[in-house]
């Protein structure tokens, strides 16, 4: 008896879920900063969004666009500026997780 299985990547082939992303990314931001992420900065974090790992990074991507941090770096060096932004901002991984 063969055995058949379909394996779908549903994420950003069958569906794109950005828009979805940076919506609930602002809100975790919010929860974090107590601050208003303005909409102008989702064109970048849709752009940057494979530096991505994992989803606790994200909240921590958009502070990075609101520091204004040069895409370049942020795309040469994401796990380094990512740990240098949860050490100068004061947050614990653990923290963003929740």
């Amino acid at each position: 008896m063969e055995t058949k299985i379909h394996a779908l990547d549903f994420d950003g082939v069958i569906c794109d879920g950005l828009i979805e992303y940076f919506a609930s990314t602002k809100r975790a931001y919010q929860q974090i900063r107590s601050e208003e992420i303005d909409d102008c900065l989702a064109p970048n974090f849709y752009k940057l969004r494979p530096v991505i790992e994992t989803g606790w990074e994200m909240p921590i991507l958009l502070r990075a666009l609101a520091l204004e941090i040069d895409e370049a770096k942020i795309l040469a060096d994401w796990k380094g500026i990512s740990l240098q932004l949860l050490e100068s901002e004061g947050l614990k991984k653990q923290s963003v997780v929740q």
